[in-house]
């Protein structure tokens, strides 16, 4: 997503005002992005199309991200960077140059990444499956066979017929009944034609297709480089619902790809259940926000500042958070979530918490675009402190929570609570 194939057929396709900032040092390219610019905030391009974003840097030149930061910032007072590997590059120096400088910067957990692992050869991928589901799979594809004459392709040079066989096919579905296929849209159907012809030219895309009797029954469209495939599209004829064609499909395409041992990861995207079927592991994704300047500053803080003093126990959630932490000197609504602490950082351990009880605590929100806790005193557990996170994006899941207890006691009516 951050190479000159995606963003060429992005911007091509959809036709807005696009801002490429590239940066030089000298005469060596060191970083290329696409942003927006609205309202005095940059924002890295992206949308649903997006399995996750990221920006092509050379990460090798000393002071880049600092530089990248002064050039993103300029004549803004906010960034915006959506859907970022939480603890990839881009994400980690970006906050260790805002921190360095003082500015202000909130990084919040994204809807993850869901993905399989292809290393290890086929017998370790098939062993991540239960072999029910690898029988069911090979009966679904013996039943087709009685059907008649199964074949699979995997093409790297996608032709505009082959595309538009795929797209006929989507939209023969659920999908079309929605009103929501690849070709319904001019500016989609165009994205996804551009994106094939020049992820043909160097074998950056792939359609993976299951054909009875040459006629195709299941295909998904997908990006593969850098060691890893995404998915973007995926259909199925229902008419042979019953026999799972898509699931067979899927089956080959691991294995193929296992096989074949060039691809790491196989990646589907924003979890879903069916998703959640295949993929093992779901990456952490977090959206990074910063603010430069008296007037980012003030933004942030205008932003928060209502609903922080109109709160009776402000002074007790603060004190709080920052006791469970262990780290006094954080800014509350600034905690990072991510699932490893980014690299030249030095983590402090955590003191434990102690079993005093503490006073009640009231219900603290902020805004959205902010990460956001909730604590709250359980008066028939003493000493348990409940924290819940609220999602920034509308199509979050559900608030996770996680509920701490001091102390070697233990209510009935805790343990009740975490046994259930």
């Amino acid at each position: 997503m951050a190479g000159p194939t995606w963003n060429r057929a992005y911007i091509r396709a959809f036709s807005f005002d696009a801002e490429v900032r590239a940066l030089y040092f000298g005469s060596h390219l060191a970083a290329v992005a696409v942003f927006r610019g609205e309202n005095s905030v940059r924002t890295l391009e992206e949308n649903e199309h997006f399995p996750v974003c990221d920006v092509a840097v050379d990460w090798s030149l000393p002071g880049v991200a600092d530089a990248l930061l002064d050039d993103w910032m300029d004549g803004q007072s906010e960034l915006l960077l959506a859907r970022l590997p939480a603890d990839g590059s881009l994400t980690r120096e970006l906050e260790l140059a805002a921190r360095s400088r003082g500015s202000e910067i909130a990084i919040c957990r994204s809807q993850g990444d869901a993905f399989l692992p292809l290393t290890g050869g086929v017998d370790t991928v098939r062993s991540l499956f239960s072999g029910r589901s690898i029988r069911d799979s090979r009966k679904h594809e013996a039943n087709l066979i009685q059907i008649g004459h199964l074949t699979v392709h995997h093409d790297t040079t996608i032709s505009r017929a082959l595309l538009h066989e795929a797209f006929e096919l989507e939209a023969a579905g659920w999908k079309g009944r929605e009103g929501s296929p690849m070709a319904a849209q001019p500016e989609t159907k165009a994205f996804y034609e551009t994106l094939a012809e020049l992820g043909s030219r160097n074998h950056e895309m792939i359609l993976h297709s299951l054909r009875l009797d040459g006629k195709m029954i299941a295909f998904e469209l997908a990006t593969r480089s850098g060691g890893r495939m995404d998915v973007l599209k995926i259909g199925y004829d229902e008419t042979y619902a019953k026999h799972s064609p898509g699931n067979v499909l899927r089956w080959h395409v691991i294995e193929s790809e296992a096989t074949k041992g060039e691809i790491a990861s196989y990646h589907f995207g924003r979890p879903s259940p069916w998703k959640t079927r295949w993929a093992t592991q779901i990456g952490d994704l977090a959206s990074v926000r910063i603010y430069a300047g008296l007037a980012g500053r003030a933004k942030y803080w205008a932003s928060i500042a209502p609903r922080l003093w109109a709160k009776e126990n402000l002074g007790e959630v603060v004190s709080a958070v920052r006791t469970l932490t262990g780290r006094p000197e954080a800014q509350v609504f600034q905690p990072r979530r991510t699932s490893a602490p980014p690299a030249n950082r030095v983590s402090t351990p955590r003191p434990p918490l102690r079993a005093s009880s503490p006073p009640e605590l009231s219900l603290t929100k902020v805004p959205n675009g902010f990460p956001g806790l909730r604590l709250a005193r359980l008066p028939d557990m003493g000493s348990d402190l409940e924290i819940t996170g609220i999602p920034d994006e509308a199509d979050a899941p559900a608030d996770s929570t996680v509920r701490v207890t001091a102390g070697a006691a233990t209510s009935e009516a805790a343990r009740a609570r975490s046994a259930s």
